[in-house]
């Protein structure tokens, strides 16, 4: 009893963000129960939010020959996507057919779809399982469709079904969020001010920060920004002060702000600023070769369109 007391710790901490203090405890867990796979999976899915995805690969692979194998193929898959590795992410997927994790497979096969513009067949899979318990995140996949295609009624729809449940302020975030792609700063802050007491709270403090830039009211982003330092957002606040550097014409400060968050989450779009500052600076070479980069990760299609322009650019240099 006193070990499952101990999961539930390590679970709440989790849950709160306090990731470095979630895996301590999950491995001394861990150490007492060397075969259990609940408490490897939720090691590795610690290990994950740290930005540490091959130490957790490596426990999903020896997963793979335990009863844990279907959650290991799952969470395989994700990293196969992460990776832009769709094809093999697919077959991770097809596999939980006929299994317990049947709906979780059919909601990253959506996405994969969604990745490769097959945007009515991603719809149709994630109506399939709006009925089960993978349904919050449906409606989830379904609003982000409705808001690439700028279709805001229907993606304000499908967030607010996530009123009433678990995920409900994931829902107030994301509604902000879109509030702020409108333009609405009021109704944006509205919503977002409404979780700032919840597991939510830095993520919306972050959104706080991007409508103040947004305003103008600069200094009081910054205080947004700096109040993150020690919590989960940090890596993100610190690429927004770097943003601002940029901004106000401190290349030099937002450059090095940028490298420092190479090996962090904010790790894309850190190198995405980099290769802005190359390409601005007129260094298309070394911009090309940070796009290239990200042509394996989930900013894949935003880093093609961009070596589009800086071929284009090149190609007018040589005329």
């Amino acid at each position: 009893m006193k070990e499952y007391d101990e999961f539930l710790q390590a679970k709440k901490l989790y849950n709160d963000h306090k990731f470095e203090e979630a895996l301590e405890k999950a491995y001394k867990l861990k150490n007492l129960n060397p075969n259990n796979g609940v408490i490897k999976l939720f090691i590795a899915k610690i290990l994950i939010r740290l930005n540490k995805r091959h130490q957790a690969e490596r426990i999903y692979q020896e997963l793979l020959k335990t009863d844990s194998r279907n959650y290991a193929l799952l969470e395989i898959g994700k990293g196969k996507v992460e990776r832009q590795q769709l094809e093999e992410a697919r077959e991770c997927f097809n596999q939980l057919y006929d299994t317990d994790l049947e709906n979780a497979g059919i909601l990253w096969l959506a996405k994969i779809d969604k990745l490769e513009g097959k945007t009515d067949q991603a719809k149709r899979s994630l109506r399939s399982i709006l009925n089960t318990s993978f349904g919050n995140e449906a409606y989830i996949e379904l609003g982000n469709i409705a808001l690439d295609e700028e279709n805001f009624d229907k993606a304000e729809d499908y967030y607010s079904e996530l009123y009433g449940t678990k995920d409900e302020d994931y829902g107030l975030l994301l509604l902000g969020r879109l509030e702020i792609r409108k333009g609405n700063y009021k109704k944006a802050k509205m919503h977002l001010s409404s979780i700032l007491h919840t597991s939510r709270s830095n993520c919306a403090i972050l959104e706080l920060g991007r409508i103040a830039v947004l305003e103008g009211k600069i200094p009081k982003a910054k205080t947004y920004f700096k109040s993150l330092a020690n919590t989960s957002e940090k890596y993100y606040a610190a690429l927004e002060l770097g943003k601002i550097d940029l901004m106000n014409g401190n290349i030099k400060e937002a450059r090095r702000t940028f490298e420092m968050l190479l090996d962090t989450p904010a790790s894309n779009v850190a190198l995405f600023e980099l290769a802005r500052i190359d390409y601005e600076n007129g260094d298309l070479e070394a911009a090309e070769e940070k796009y290239t980069k990200l042509l394996t990760t989930s900013s894949r299609n935003y880093a093609l369109s961009e070596i589009k322009k800086l071929e284009k650019k090149k190609n007018n240099i040589h005329f």
